[in-house]
């Protein structure tokens, strides 16, 4: 039940060893032992997020690799190119291309958390160059609705009159201060 980016290092399938050692790919890795309690609970979930990725964002530029961290204990540098230093289980590490650094995914663990997550900090592939451009267009849209809202709020009487009362009199207030600030430092 492996689908192209649902990759695994253990006793049986070292199909994401390559993926592990290359730098060129984003990859969302999950070290776990077998016999962990934590893990048992968990997998279940990384499979069903796998899945979910694989049907609703084939395209998705991230590779996902759960790692057997008992199959590798020992031959860590051999197996996976790096010692990644695992503290408990399970632990998620989100490793960018082209850098050889890796952060601790801390997020919620629930399927639908997760691959928001991987939707929201990695783009969908695109086969033809043209359509690499929609992303920026997309970018340049959003900003122009987050302006559009944002003028839309100080657009009503209410609200701005009242945001214009309250900063007038803070600044008289400030004004004050300082006058009774000066005051006091001239005697």
């Amino acid at each position: 039940m492996y689908h192209s980016n649902n990759l695994e290092v253990g006793a049986h399938s070292e199909n994401g060893v390559d993926v592990l050692k290359s730098n060129n790919e984003n990859k969302m890795v999950l070290y776990y032992a077998h016999w962990c309690g934590f893990c048992k609970e968990f997998l279940p979930k990384w499979e069903m997020m796998c899945e979910t990725v694989s049907k609703k964002h084939p395209n998705l530029d991230v590779k996902l690799v759960k790692v057997d961290c008992e199959f590798v204990k020992g031959r860590e540098e051999e197996k996976l190119g790096y010692n990644p230093n695992v503290m408990g289980y399970p632990t998620i590490r989100v490793h960018k291309k082209k850098s050889n650094m890796a952060e601790d995914y801390e997020g919620p663990r629930e399927v639908n958390d997760i691959v928001a997550y991987l939707t929201k900090n990695f783009r969908e592939e695109n086969e033809n160059e043209n359509e690499n451009e929609k992303p920026k267009k997309k970018k340049s849209s959003s900003v122009v609705s987050v302006k559009k809202k944002n003028s839309s709020k100080n657009n009503g009487k209410k609200n701005s009159s009242k945001g214009k009362k309250k900063d007038s009199a803070k600044k008289k207030s400030r004004k004050g201060s300082s006058k009774k600030k000066k005051s006091k430092s001239q005697n």
